[in-house]
């Protein structure tokens, strides 16, 4: 599956794997558990994930001109397994390709990294809660940015300005061009309106 190209023809996303990695000539019905982050350069896909014998599923969403790709992989953290973002060099030779989890909001936070720019900034969005999540009680989630040069990582709501902090609250960010310019979830507070539009206001107006 391809999720990403760059100006050189070098695509990224991600690949079924089987659960008997031994196996060169699967079956029709080869059974697949993980699905791998992958690139495709030069007429061949290369694995992005390394040795699997700690890591689950992963995907690669985005990849620069420098051939810079990034996205997420499942990993064991003290135990617990969760999903961080990484970035990998796919320029370098296959031998060399090495993909990094640098730290985020913190150890148990689910992250991921949608898109990459040309300068190196990253953005994507992590778990801000620390509560066991489920499907009643899910983690709240903010957008960051990530730069692989300076090695900083920043909640986008740390940088809007303060007097529109209470008006706004970005969950979570998709693209980023070369000018720094970012797409973006937010959850708005706005008035609220009845169904024909009308303001809806309480006893006290």
């Amino acid at each position: 599956y391809a999720l990403g190209i760059n100006n050189s023809g070098v695509a990224v996303g991600y690949a079924d794997g089987f659960n008997d990695e031994t196996v060169t000539e699967p079956t029709e019905n080869e059974a697949r558990g993980f699905q791998y982050a992958v690139v495709y350069k030069n007429g061949e896909v290369l694995d992005l994930t390394g040795d699997h014998t700690d890591k689950g599923s992963s995907r690669a969403y985005d990849i620069n001109d420098d051939g810079i790709a990034v996205g997420h992989i499942t990993k064991s953290v003290s135990g617990k397994t969760v999903q961080k973002f990484f970035y990998v060099d796919t320029s370098v030779p296959k031998e060399e390709i090495n993909m990094i989890t640098p730290d985020d909001f913190f150890s148990s936070s689910n992250s991921t990294v949608r898109a990459i720019n040309n300068k190196g900034l990253m953005v994507g969005e992590g778990e801000i809660e620390t509560h066991t999540s489920s499907s009643d009680n899910p983690r709240r989630t903010a957008a960051f940015v990530y730069d692989m040069n300076e090695l900083t990582f920043t909640n986008l709501n740390d940088t809007i300005p303060c007097a529109l902090r209470q008006t706004y609250d970005i969950l979570e960010a998709r693209g980023i061009n070369d000018s720094g310019m970012i797409s973006a979830t937010a959850i708005v507070k706005a008035e609220r309106r009845d169904a024909k539009g009308e303001i809806m206001l309480d006893d006290n107006g």
